[in-house]
């Protein structure tokens, strides 16, 4: 893993460079410009901080909403997968609540229960945390730092 890092580390400078070179163009649509500034950023990023930390940064953001959904959104059910633990009841009662709220909207019946079906269909993707003990380790892990008592 750390030599993959290595090896991006190496090839940053020639992305963001073609990049650079791509943002030149006027021809460009804004959702075009856009995407290239998204990813211009997110190597330049890459180029200070080296991809590793980089991913590290990433893997951490993603903990830190998981955890805020499932504190706000009433916990329930937490599946640990690929790339760590996600809050899969809190995410579910979020994503119905942003809907209901009308932040998104899926109007084809076929494509809302396709976007939908990995929370009811009952696949059981990843694996189920149900033991209090493995949700507070997902809640508190051990790298998080221990606040200092007083």
């Amino acid at each position: 893993m750390i030599k993959d890092c290595q090896e991006i580390d190496k090839l940053t400078p020639i992305v963001l460079e073609e990049i650079q070179n791509q943002l030149k163009h006027t021809d460009l649509t804004a959702a075009e410009r856009k995407r290239l500034e998204q990813q211009q950023q997110q190597q330049q990023m890459e180029l200070k901080h080296g991809a590793l930390k980089w991913m590290l940064l990433g893997i951490l953001e993603d903990w830190k909403f998981e955890k805020h959904l499932y504190l706000t959104q009433g916990g329930g059910g937490v599946r640990s997968m690929m790339f760590g633990e996600e809050a899969f009841d809190a995410r579910f009662k979020w994503l119905e609540a942003q809907e209901k709220l009308g932040k998104f909207q899926i109007t084809d019946p076929q494509l809302r229960t396709t976007f939908f079906e990995f929370w009811t269909d009952k696949n059981n993707r990843g694996r189920n945390i149900t033991s209090q003990e493995s949700i507070r380790e997902f809640l508190e892990p051990d790298w998080l730092p221990k606040p200092v008592s007083k």
